[in-house]
């Protein structure tokens, strides 16, 4: 995340690994952020893996790699 639309910092982390037998592996992270500043608070995501074996699918019909925001309120 970042405040300042520039610089960014980890606010949330899931490690996952698994073997040669298992094709598919479902995994989920959550994290609350108070956002300020719409124009500057920002969130990036990175999916990283070894041997180049990370695949994040979905298409248009189906949510398979999904990102949800959701509004609770003026702070």
């Amino acid at each position: 995340m970042t405040t300042d639309n520039s610089s960014y910092t980890k606010i949330a982390r899931n490690t996952e690994s698994f073997s040669d037998t298992y094709q598919y592996k479902n995994t989920n992270t959550s994290v609350m952020v108070d956002v300020t500043n719409t124009s500057n608070d920002k969130v990036k995501f990175v999916v990283t893996g070894t041997n180049n074996v990370v695949l994040t699918d979905g298409n248009s019909t189906q949510n398979q790699t999904v990102v949800t925001f959701l509004r609770l309120g003026d702070t």
